[in-house]
């Protein structure tokens, strides 16, 4: 306690960051809820490295993500050449760099690239929207409005076990 009192509110803050996030259980929805209620622009805070893309193996996903990024695939390119057109799409080769790109994984609430589900969160997610009278999928429909702007409470369901 001695130490946070010596802290600036902006350090405190920081540190009431990190131990919320922690608290957060993974896979309960709750974060992507928060994050769509807080407004969370990723693009602040996460910009695509190396790691990242070569982390992204489904050839349906990347070459979705490909022409998002403004690349034109063929039908028959591989993951390796798919991964090359985002990486230089992303970095201006050949082309102006595409800027403020964010994947459609890192975004409030998470969406996918194919019909697959995306995780157990989205379904989570998903769950605690209805909940809140907020209609899931009309998040996309229309930005200004689909972001839910009512100041409904969080509610948590208690179960038996």
């Amino acid at each position: 306690m001695k130490r946070l009192l010596e802290m600036t509110d902006e350090q405190v803050l920081k540190v009431l960051a990190v131990i919320t996030a922690e608290t957060l259980v993974a896979g309960s929805g709750l974060a992507e809820r928060l994050g769509e209620r807080l407004r969370i622009d990723m693009c602040r805070f996460w910009t695509p490295d190396e790691t990242f893309l070569d982390l992204l193996t489904d050839k349906e996903a990347l070459t979705r993500i490909a022409a998002e990024v403004g690349a034109a695939p063929s039908g028959k390119a591989t993951g390796k050449e798919l991964r090359g057109l985002i990486r230089r799409r992303l970095k201006g080769e050949g082309c102006p760099p595409v800027e403020g790109w964010l994947p459609r994984y890192f975004e409030f609430p998470t969406r996918g690239y194919t019909a697959r589900p995306v995780s157990e969160a989205r379904a989570a997610y998903d769950k605690l929207a209805r909940c809140s009278g907020v209609n899931p999928e009309a998040a996309f429909e229309d930005e200004s409005e689909g972001r839910a702007e009512d100041e409904a409470v969080f509610e948590v369901e208690e179960t038996d076990g």
